[in-house]
């Protein structure tokens, strides 16, 4: 008996400790001036940057907050952070304006100016907020961190083609495709993938070597790129050189990705109890359809037919039972990833320089998946005379990337799970992967096998790209100035 309360009582416990682990908060963020709501407002709960939401409409947020937090984090462009401490189940916030930020300098178009002098839609991020985000490509990294932009990854996989679409969709027709500007260069965005697969051009991009984005979002903000602008225009400015001592920078990453939530399919007794239940099901039709005299006949010519359909899934084994493959986590594996980012920077009043250089290395969660980028950043700026300076700011950068055919293909992994759980991963007749010729591969096992084509198939991409400008700028007066600049965007893929 008292065994029987003590495994109650620490029952109890654990679920007690399961549902204390978060709790929801709410509230209403407002001006502290006139009271009005603020929409899009991001809420962090602070020491947990995976819990997040931004206001709607109405000022109005829900969090799930983990257990342990203590206080929010409150942040919306033009007003100042606000922190405060979780008290209870709603917890309210006023904000005030921020003066500094007003008279931040933006990056539009060809120049620069003050936020207080910009009339359009434009949003900032700046590149400490995305520094070493464990993903490979800068969209990933900016996803969720401005309002009004989405950013949408077309599958799992590593490099893939991934969509942003600036306000909603502009286009029936057309892309929804924002421009991408790097230090004054429009980047190339052209999918050179030939398999159906789509790959990300903008995967070649280190956003760790990035000082900022500036995201246009409206026709007056964006007008000075014309048409090619009307889905927007991201911004990029890569960092620069600082007067002062010179300064290295190592940072190393670890860690490692693994699916969760994996679905569950059936297990050997649940499918051949499911394929015996067919077979009756099918000797009734055969018989209503006049194909056989009587049900006992077409019971026995569907058992047979079964039976031996059993024995040649599971590798010729007659104990169909022998193997129990669960070929739904076959396609998944743990993924480690690396990277490496090694920066120089400073300068004297005459010359400043940014040196980086990245090694990232990426495995993906499906089998056959991995992504590699190796690039290097070089950012000098010169005066010549106190009011002539020239520069240059180039990047070079190699990324090889182990693809996996498309999603509407058989080969791909997770087509994996039409497999039957009677046939065993490796073939015990000829020692390979189940379905490798040669062998009985016309016939067994059901359906193609796409772990035959983790190692025998060739979707790998090799990139080599430049991309850079050297520039000139000549301070005439004050209120005038000439700049001119020679932009480079090369590719070579094979």
């Amino acid at each position: 008996m008292k065994k029987t309360l003590l495994s109650f009582f620490l029952l109890f416990s654990c679920l007690s400790l399961a549902f204390a682990q978060s709790k929801v908060v709410k509230g209403k963020v407002t001006d502290v001036k006139d009271g009005s709501p603020l929409p899009g407002v991001t809420v962090i709960a602070k020491g947990a940057k995976s819990a997040g939401t931004q206001t709607d409409l109405n000022g109005l947020y829900s969090l799930n907050v983990p257990d342990g937090a203590t206080a929010l984090t409150f942040k919306y462009i033009g007003y100042k952070d606000a922190n405060l401490p979780i008290t209870g189940a709603t917890v309210d916030a006023q904000m005030d304006v921020d003066p500094k930020q007003l008279t931040e300098v933006v990056v539009v178009g060809y120049g620069t100016q003050k936020r207080a002098s910009i009339t359009g839609s434009i949003a900032t991020v700046s590149g400490k907020e995305t520094e070493n985000t464990p993903v490979t490509s800068f969209e990933q990294a900016l996803q969720g961190k401005t309002a009004g932009v989405n950013i949408q990854a077309n599958n799992g996989k590593l490099g893939q083609g991934i969509k942003i679409s600036v306000r909603g969709t502009a286009s029936i027709s057309g892309g929804t495709q924002p421009l991408v500007v790097i230090d004054g260069i429009i980047a190339n965005q052209i999918d050179l993938s030939s398999n159906g697969a789509t790959t990300d051009p903008l995967a070649d991009l280190n956003f760790n070597d990035v000082e900022s984005f500036q995201v246009l979002k409206d026709a007056s903000a964006s007008a000075i790129y014309g048409a090619r602008g009307s889905n927007g225009v991201i911004i990029i400015t890569t960092k620069k050189g600082k007067i002062g001592t010179a300064k290295i920078s190592f940072n190393a990453q670890f860690g490692y990705s693994k699916p969760s939530g994996e679905r569950k399919f059936l297990n050997t007794d649940q499918w051949l109890a499911l394929q015996e239940r067919a077979a009756i099901g099918a000797a009734t039709q055969d018989v209503l359809q006049g194909f056989e005299p009587d049900l006992a006949t077409a019971q026995a010519d569907e058992k047979a037919y079964i039976e031996g359909k059993f024995t040649t899934l599971s590798a010729g084994n007659t104990n169909w039972r022998t193997y129990n493959t669960d070929w739904g986590k076959q396609a998944f594996q743990t993924a480690p990833q690396q990277q490496y980012d090694l920066n120089f920077t400073g300068g004297s009043e005459k010359t400043t320089y940014y040196i980086g250089g990245q090694a990232l290395n990426q495995t993906g969660i499906l089998k056959g998946n991995q992504f590699q980028r190796y690039s290097g950043r070089v950012n000098i700026d010169t005066k010549i005379f106190s009011n002539f300076n020239i520069g240059m700011n180039l990047n070079f950068t190699h990324t090889y990337n182990k693809r996996v055919a498309n999603d509407d293909n058989f080969n791909t992994p997770l087509q994996i799970v039409a497999l039957s759980p009677i046939t065993p991963v490796i073939d015990p007749r000829s020692g390979l992967i189940s379905g490798t010729p040669p062998g009985s591969s016309s016939s067994f096992p059901l359906y193609y096998n796409p772990l035959i084509s983790v190692d025998n198939e060739y979707f790998h991409t090799n990139v080599y790209r430049t991309l850079g400008n050297v520039f000139a700028n000549w301070d005439i007066s004050k209120h005038l100035n000439f700049r001119s600049e020679f932009g480079v965007d090369q590719t070579n893929q094979n």
